[in-house]
């Protein structure tokens, strides 16, 4: 019996407008919804995959109006059952006349997970501008490249080897660190209200034990990271960053 051929990411992952990312579509991003700082009244979540999302948070502010746009025709179509309106289609393709909604008229935009997919996210988020009404909240996950794990297999193993899901995900076109997601988000013209991280599970307890510390050094095999403070510790540890932004 001949051997069954191994199936690389890239030879069913890289048709997003297909691919059937269960994983992804089901997934309710929590820690997003906690962060939400105002209740908001017109939400837009961009890549709201099956809609799962927008359904709670449509039962924890009632009278929430959700409009969601989602690249991929099968998790669109699951999402019509949960959202008030549903874009089929990539944010940087959608005209917002044509779709018949009205400019800056969203108080709240949820991007989660999203920007890293994007090849041009600094013109995405210029342009999400006009959807947005003045003061708007805009709550994004993203994930970051400076987790040790990633560091680990470069330096040490040569690797960077796209996955078919996680912080090396085959679908992944941009990559951010704190200081560049800070940075990103004032090129962009928004103000920074927040920035925390999402502890990858790996590295918990290096994490817990180094908090209280004024110096930390880590080894991992043949690389050695001398003299970090425990901010330097939480950055190396961090899965992704949750950040809340303001339209200025």
């Amino acid at each position: 019996m001949p051997l069954k051929k191994q199936k690389y990411p890239f030879e069913d992952q890289l048709n997003f407008s297909k691919e059937n990312k269960t994983i992804y579509h089901k997934y309710i991003n929590t820690p997003l919804i906690n962060y939400i700082s105002t209740s908001p009244k017109r939400l837009l979540d961009i890549g709201c995959a099956s809609g799962k999302l927008g359904g709670v948070l449509k039962s924890k502010f009632p009278g929430l109006y959700v409009a969601g746009i989602e690249p991929n025709i099968t998790a669109a179509k699951q999402a019509e059952k949960y959202l008030d309106h549903v874009i089929n289609g990539t944010f940087e393709t959608i005209n917002i006349k044509t779709e018949g909604i009205e400019p800056n008229s969203f108080d709240t935009a949820i991007l989660s997970d999203v920007i890293e997919h994007v090849y041009n996210p600094w013109d995405m988020m210029i342009s999400l501008k006009k959807w947005l009404s003045p003061g708007a909240q805009v709550l994004m996950s993203i994930p970051n490249i400076q987790n040790i794990r990633i560091l680990e297999d470069l330096f040490q193993n040569g690797k960077w080897e796209y996955l078919t899901e996680g912080l090396m995900d085959v679908t992944h076109i941009r990559f951010f660190t704190r200081n560049s997601i800070i940075q990103f988000i004032q090129d962009t013209g928004y103000k920074l209200c927040r920035i925390n991280s999402i502890i990858d599970q790996k590295w918990k307890e290096l994490f817990e034990k180094s908090r209280d510390l004024s110096k930390i050094n880590i080894q991992l095999d043949k690389i050695s990271l001398n003299n970090l403070t425990p901010f330097e510790v939480e950055n190396l540890c961090t899965w992704q960053f949750l950040v809340h932004a303001e339209l200025h």
